[in-house]
């Protein structure tokens, strides 16, 4: 990946948007923060069956899960459960990830 793009010798700023995609298709999670413009195009283009919340922000974050009563450890590894259903197009509002957090 990054041996490779660099081989490539693009302008460093595109070189950065390619790697920070490369990075997001690798963990297959949704993103915590929003995708920059260059990167939500990458990622649809190489992965057309991507459902479209796979590439938006988180629908929650730490401190919503604070407010539900969750703490420490279960806090980063329900974060993970959560980015991974919205990856895959079974969450996508806030609500339903308050309900995968329930079961």
């Amino acid at each position: 990946g990054e041996d490779f793009v660099k081989s490539l010798h693009l302008p460093t700023s595109f070189s950065s948007e390619i790697l920070g995609a490369w990075k997001v298709f690798q963990e297959q999670l949704s993103p915590l923060a929003p995708l920059s413009v260059t990167k939500k195009r990458i990622l649809q283009a190489v992965l057309a069956d991507t459902p479209p919340s796979a590439l938006e922000p988180c629908v929650m974050q730490g401190r919503d899960l604070k407010e539900l009563g969750l703490a420490g450890r279960h806090i980063a590894s329900t974060l993970l459960r959560i980015r991974k259903a919205q990856w895959e197009g079974q969450v996508k509002t806030k609500q339903a990830a308050q309900r995968l957090v329930e079961k």
